[in-house]
């Protein structure tokens, strides 16, 4: 199943982080060949202390490491699994969102 874990405490004055976990093998997060899903992240400014006036508040999604996705690949007839992204490809920023606390 999904797992999540949080770095420290977010308390609206640091920065922290999130991870998540979709599991691995067969047990991990599956999409159709040719298939696609989307994931959504959402800004809930309720849910942090407010910014001072002026300051820029901001959340984003990444992917770090390469190796941080890996995938099975059934296209040959035999599966291969644990299949990384290209180390060319990584950091890659998959949304990010920032805005003026005041404004």
């Amino acid at each position: 199943g999904v797992t999540a874990t949080t770095s420290a405490a977010c308390d609206g004055t640091n920065t922290c982080t999130k991870t998540w976990s979709f599991g691995t093998t067969t047990a991990g997060w599956q999409v159709p060949a040719g298939g696609n899903y989307t994931f959504k992240l959402r800004v809930d400014s309720t849910k942090t202390l407010a910014g001072a006036n002026g300051v820029i508040q901001g959340l984003g999604a990444s992917i770090n490491a390469n190796t941080d996705v890996r995938y099975t690949g059934g296209l040959s007839g035999t599966p291969t699994s644990s299949i990384a992204l290209p180390a060319n490809v990584a950091p890659i920023n998959l949304n990010s969102v920032s805005y003026t606390s005041g404004s």
